[in-house]
């Protein structure tokens, strides 16, 4: 899907009761925003990416802090700083809450990134 010039809108679900998404493929993007749904449960957003032995690991910045999007809003636009950390994951999951204390969806929740070339 096409989102003005040069941007790739990705969807993203993540169900009722469940925190975490299915594996989406953000290879050669880099993250630059968050098309929240209406209904979104309160709790931040985190990334899971896939790592080297088949498992999701969290999505941390240099310093080792999770990389996190503050509780947004329901029906929102969140436009992601620039962040090295979001560059290059290849597959990853989006969580509902940080890693430590994940926030099940009180329903099926619909989104989507939004990419720009890596």
């Amino acid at each position: 899907m096409s989102y003005g010039r040069d941007r790739t809108v990705i969807p993203v679900t993540i169900a009722s009761g469940a925190s975490l998404s299915g594996d989406v493929n953000v290879n050669d993007l880099r993250i630059v925003g968050i098309e929240m749904p209406a209904g979104w449960t309160a709790a931040s957003i985190t990334f899971a990416a896939l790592i080297g032995d088949g498992t999701y690991g969290k999505v941390q910045d240099a310093g080792g802090t999770e990389v996190t999007i503050t509780a947004p809003a329901a029906g929102t636009y969140i436009a992601i700083a620039d962040t090295v950390a979001l560059i290059g994951l290849g597959r990853i999951k989006v969580r509902s809450g940080v890693a430590a204390t994940p926030v099940n969806q009180a329903a099926d929740r619909d989104f989507h990134l939004v990419c720009v070339a890596g």
